[in-house]
């Protein structure tokens, strides 16, 4: 059975880039579909991870939830095969099919032994391509949608973070919204699925026990015939420029008292500024480590946070009041003013030596420890891709040069106080607006 999981990519992309391998270059079929192949002899296995920029940000006016809806959907019938059976297919080679959604992408994933490459990447194909969304699947799936985004949603942390790329850059979550996914049609999502779903739109990531020119004899002779127009141009959105802080307050149950701030951040293929967005984010740390480890900040799970993406990102503070503290809206705006002078210190007490010593060591051995498995390795690749990243080498090589006056630009070039957009979760018995 296929495994769905929506993967905010707010909060879940931090690590998502880097490594400690050389991996070269995608290649490309005529019609536009990429591919990028890492060997790992001794592996048992293969991991199959196809990346396609069809995500939120995709969505046009109407759309929203759609991305993550054909992530559902796409497993509910092909001209070939019908409801359940590309599960019950990759099953059989021994693989089981997952599948994430964020603002730049959607990925489907899987591991099967190097002898079942070809059956997998067939079934592949036929998903990526052949969807017929049927309506009374459509049907049953959205009530799925909307008890996954139920529990998306509890967590306080996703709905701040949802709530401030709203604010900061007009951004939907990338699984839409209860109301969204209520009133989405099959016309709607049939037409995302013709316009994104292109082989031109998609990446495949190859990681496990398979030679390059396997691989390319392989993905030619499976996705070769794969028909497509010409690609339509995509430029990136503009940076917002702020001329002053903005603020929003949203009032909500007392246990819910928080904040989150952030500013705008580079978008990936800024490489030198986004390798500082993450070292700094180590440097900043949360209540337990870092910077931000003050006696005001105690017991707040105050973290900093930054995810690279195609477009313009952001990079976000969130605390929430600790439940030893009596919910009032001044002690909230307490909190926020405590976060704030910890960032503006940094241009105040610039990042040292040694601090930067000990986040750079501190984020490559994430990524080192996130390129272990194949498939986490193959994830990596594939979000560098996708959101037009360093590759994995030449990451490693940019945060390891990173000096402490490259991350003094960065703090004074895109962490200034007026620049700021924050949310703040007042309490009121009356309930969340």
């Amino acid at each position: 059975m296929a495994r769905y999981g929506l993967l905010i990519s707010f909060v879940c992309a931090l690590s998502l880039l880097g490594g400690a391998v050389s991996v070269g270059k995608a290649e490309t079929l005529a019609n536009g579909f990429k591919y990028l192949v890492q060997r790992r002899a001794e592996s048992q296995i293969v991991a199959i991870d196809v990346w396609v920029r069809a995500g939120a940000s995709q969505e046009e006016k109407g759309e929203s939830g759609c991305a993550h809806f054909l992530e559902h959907a796409l497993f509910k019938g092909t001209t070939h095969r019908k409801r359940g059976e590309a599960d019950l297919a990759i099953e059989q080679l021994g693989g089981i099919w997952q599948a994430g959604t964020g603002q730049d992408y959607v990925h489907l994933y899987t591991t099967v032994v190097p002898e079942a490459l070809d059956s997998a990447l067939e079934i592949l194909n036929d998903l990526l391509g052949n969807a017929t969304l049927p309506t009374e699947e459509i049907e049953k799936e959205r009530r799925v949608i909307l008890d996954e985004l139920g529990k998306t949603n509890a967590d306080l942390t996703n709905r701040l973070v949802a709530r401030l790329y709203k604010e900061a850059l007009l951004l939907l979550p990338p699984g839409g919204t209860p109301e969204t996914i209520q009133h989405l049609s099959r016309e709607k999502l049939a037409a995302f699925y013709k316009r994104n779903y292109t082989p031109y739109r998609c990446t495949l990531v190859l990681v496990g026990n398979v030679t390059e020119a396997q691989a390319a004899q392989s993905v030619e002779k499976v996705f070769g015939n794969w028909k497509t127009a010409p690609p339509k141009e995509e430029p990136l959105l503009p940076v917002i420029e702020r001329i002053s802080a903005s603020f929003v307050d949203v009032k909500v149950p007392p246990q819910d008292a928080a904040v989150a701030m952030g500013w705008n951040a580079p978008p990936a293929n800024s490489a030198k500024m986004s390798a500082c967005a993450r070292v700094l984010a180590e440097v900043m740390g949360s209540d337990s480590t870092g910077r931000l480890a003050l006696p005001d900040l105690a017991g707040t799970n105050v973290l900093a946070q930054y995810t690279p993406r195609r477009d313009t990102s952001l990079f976000i503070f969130t605390a929430k009041l600790p439940v030893s503290q009596e919910a009032l809206p001044e002690r909230v705006t307490r909190l926020e003013a405590a976060v704030l002078s910890a960032v503006t210190n940094l241009a105040k007490q610039p990042v040292t030596a040694l601090e930067l010593q000990y986040a750079k060591r501190q984020t490559l051995t994430r990524l080192r420890l996130d390129a272990e498995t194949c498939l986490g390795l193959s994830h990596l690749m594939g979000y560098a891709e996708v959101v037009n990243g360093q590759n994995l080498s030449d990451l490693k090589q940019t945060i390891a040069q990173l000096s402490t006056k490259d991350i003094q630009e960065y703090v004074l070039q895109y962490l200034l106080p007026h620049q700021r957009v924050v949310v703040r979760y007042l309490p009121d018995t009356g309930g969340e607006k």
